[in-house]
């Protein structure tokens, strides 16, 4: 209905600027040839002839629609098409000898044939105008209307992929905590009960946002909390995590499970392998409109390095990072001259009212 009506707006609009142009060019033709001209009359005229096109004009645009010249249909159309021209060179010539007494377009009405063959001269081409103009704008229309459902199909499809991702890395950082779990049962009863404790705030973590992709960064940093709790137990004092997060990064949007992963490969490739503490380092910053993630560990960087982009954590991260940011987003593993990895992110700043 919205679209019909802007329709009907756009045809008066168009008609009724063209019934002042005519009048302008009448007046200019009898300014040039020197003969006085009725301003009043040219424009009762001018503007009478034009106002009688909007309803042919919407009545052409209405055939057009129901019957478009298309593959299948052109001969059918075509057809149609003709006899509504033919109706509207009818349509004008009666209309002439019906208003003339009232708009004064002859002094006296010429004969019938004569009239008809006026109407054809000054109707023909511009109601074929009219129905070209037509199929344009169904054919816009559609092509709109394909365009809307490809990009629809293709954010479909994105969020698609981001949900398997995100529902890869669920049952993987599942299965690595049961595996540390398991480690710790036999030989420490209390200590693994409590690790079962964190693994059950992580699965409620888990459940609560399962239905979005993105978390504040203080939800993830609270996850982070749990899953670093089961690896604490598991490593003990050789476990160091510190986590720098600036205020007004707290409310920033990341994507669920973006840190856990980068964690993880640091704790099982710089910490566990070796006998000395090790430690890990969590650090978020806000620059420039932008949101900058930094994952440190002090290994010695070549497991790490081997191990980069190879796993299912960071294959996923690297993956979805691309999905909902595109090229807007940079993530680096960059192994440190003094020794280490750092895992790097930097991602637009969007907070909860910018995401939705």
């Amino acid at each position: 209905m919205r679209t019909q009506t802007k329709t009907w707006l756009a045809v008066g609009a168009w008609w009724f600027l063209t019934g002042g142009v005519w009048t302008g060019q009448a007046i200019s033709m009898f300014a040039a040839s020197g003969t006085p001209a009725d301003a009043g009359a040219l424009l009762r005229m001018e503007m009478a002839s034009a106002l009688l096109w909007i309803p042919i004009t919407l009545a052409l645009f209405a055939a057009v629609r129901r019957w478009p010249m298309e593959a299948g249909g052109v001969k059918r159309a075509l057809a149609i098409h003709a006899l509504m021209v033919a109706a509207v060179i009818l349509v004008r010539a009666a209309a002439v000898l019906a208003l003339n007494p009232l708009v004064g377009w002859y002094a006296a009405p010429p004969a019938l044939p004569e009239l008809l063959a006026t109407s054809v001269l000054n109707n023909f081409l511009l109601s074929w105008m009219i129905i070209g103009v037509a199929h344009a704008l169904i054919y816009a229309e559609r092509e709109a209307r394909r365009r809307q459902q490809a990009q629809a199909l293709e954010t479909q499809l994105a969020q698609a992929r981001l949900h398997a991702l995100a529902g890869q890395l669920n049952p993987h950082f599942l299965f690595n905590a049961l595996n540390s779990i398991a480690e710790v049962v036999h030989r420490d009863a209390e200590a693994a009960d409590g690790m079962l404790t964190s693994l059950g705030e992580l699965l409620r973590a888990s459940l609560d946002s399962d239905r979005a992709q993105e978390v504040t960064l203080a939800e993830e940093i609270a996850f982070l909390e749990h899953y670093v709790g089961i690896e604490r137990v598991r490593l003990g004092p050789r476990l160091r995590f510190d986590c720098q997060v600036a205020v007004e990064a707290l409310g920033a949007r990341v994507p669920h499970l973006l840190l856990q992963p980068l964690v993880e490969n640091a704790i099982r490739h710089a910490v566990a392998p070796r006998p000395a503490p090790g430690r890990v380092s969590v650090r978020a910053t806000c620059r420039g409109g932008r949101l900058l993630l930094e994952v440190q560990d002090d290994g010695d960087g070549r497991s790490e390095a081997a191990a980069a982009g190879t796993g299912i954590g960071l294959r996923s991260t690297q993956a979805r990072l691309q999905g909902l940011f595109g090229a807007d987003h940079a993530f680096e593993l960059t192994r440190l001259p003094e020794g280490g990895m750092l895992a790097r992110i930097d991602v637009p700043l969007r907070r909860l009212r910018e995401a939705a």
